[in-house]
């Protein structure tokens, strides 16, 4: 285990010097110089203070994050866009303290412009088809906001899409105070629950497996792919392999393969938060769930404990099974939301300087993540 350990480890380090050396290199050339930018819209344009607007695009062979002069044309983009202007372009190498793309290049971000000239956009019908599935996003999110009235509009596209900015900063807080940033951003609850509703509709059947990994593919490239979900779908999707095969789910295998695979086309991925709070959590869920269940069960299952005035043995044969199951649940989810605090608790202060216990009720959910579909034997 230890030699295997180590060998990740430095595999791990040479891929990121490799990384650095393919990616963000060649890209050096470039470092504050002004350039004539053609590039093609990855996100629509976002407001940034009061004077510019941010807009990501595909440009130079990597991506970038352009600041730019608000105009109405930017309102109107959409992905698959072509943008022209002129922009003073910086490409900080890693480890330099003074980084605006710190927190950009877990998200593959290596190059940042400001506009220095003019602008111009080309607004195309045709598009690949990873453009394509954003637009449809947006255009989903859009009539979500036009159909529901504010703030449950915020809400219910941050719930179903991940996106924050029809937050006002008032309802950021309350969110960030109350603990429940895990909510408004798309991560393995999303997926537990996208699961569970497949199972309902496909049932134990091992044909299943198809359209249910077709579909979480698809939600997870609707919200565009972030790390936490991927995290998610990949355990979810060696979880189904290891059933239709006839092998046992092993929870930490398929946590390593998750990071594994995200690392590996990005390896700076693993400074985005979102990322680490999402393994943390599955982690300590494996490692401490099944324990602590046991235990709570052995503790809190005793007869005198199991009300007393009106024995189990006394009660009809259905509502005994009823019973059990729902302590059983009650059980597994204190036990899971215990588990996932203990790793995720310390990065959440760190990062947040804030902890509130109401959001770990919740934490239960991911535990779908982890366990995956509970398959029977098949029909």
């Amino acid at each position: 285990m230890a030699v295997c350990l180590c060998a990740g480890l430095a595999v791990g380090l040479l891929w990121r010097y490799g990384y650095v050396a393919l990616k963000v290199e060649p890209l050096r050339q470039y470092h504050e110089t002004t350039q004539h930018v053609v590039g093609t819209v990855v996100e629509e344009a976002t407001d940034y203070r009061d004077f510019s607007q941010r807009l990501v695009v595909d440009t130079l062979g990597s991506r970038a994050l352009l600041y730019l002069k608000p105009v109405p044309e930017l309102a109107e983009l959409r992905a698959g866009d072509i943008i022209e202007v002129e922009c003073k372009l910086r490409v900080p190498l890693p480890g330099e303290t003074d980084d605006v793309l710190a927190t950009k290049r877990s998200k593959g971000i290596f190059l940042v412009g400001v506009q220095d000239g003019a602008l111009s956009v080309e607004r195309r019908e045709s598009v690949y088809w990873t453009h394509q599935l954003k637009r449809w996003s947006v255009s989903l999110r859009d009539k979500l906001m036009a159909t529901l009235p504010q703030p449950v509009s915020s809400l219910a596209t941050g719930v179903f899409f991940g996106y924050k900015a029809g937050f006002s900063p008032t309802q950021e807080e309350q969110i960030r105070v109350n603990g429940l940033a895990h909510v408004v951003s798309v991560s393995g609850m999303h997926i537990a629950f996208l699961m569970g509703f497949l199972l309902l509709i496909f049932g134990n059947r091992r044909w299943a497996f198809v359209p249910a990994l077709l579909v979480l593919l698809l939600f997870v490239a609707l919200v565009g792919f972030p790390a936490s979900a991927m995290r998610a779908y990949i355990m979810q999707a060696m979880l189904l392999l290891a059933y239709v095969r006839g092998r046992p789910n092993d929870t930490l295998t398929a946590l390593a393969v998750a990071l594994a695979v995200l690392l590996l086309f990005n390896p700076f991925a693993v400074a985005d938060v979102g990322l680490q709070l999402s393994f943390a959590a599955t982690l300590g869920i494996a490692l401490f769930a099944a324990r602590w269940q046991a235990g709570l069960t052995r503790l809190l299952c005793k007869p005198t404990l199991v009300a007393p005035q009106l024995p189990v043995a006394r009660l009809p044969r259905m509502a005994t099974a009823t019973w059990r199951r729902l302590r059983r649940y009650i059980i597994g989810g204190l036990a899971t939301s215990m588990a996932a605090l203990v790793l995720s608790t310390p990065l959440i202060v760190y990062y947040f300087g804030t902890l509130s216990l109401l959001d770990r009720v919740t934490a239960r959910l991911n535990l779908s993540a982890v366990d995956g579909w509970e398959v029977q034997a098949p029909d």
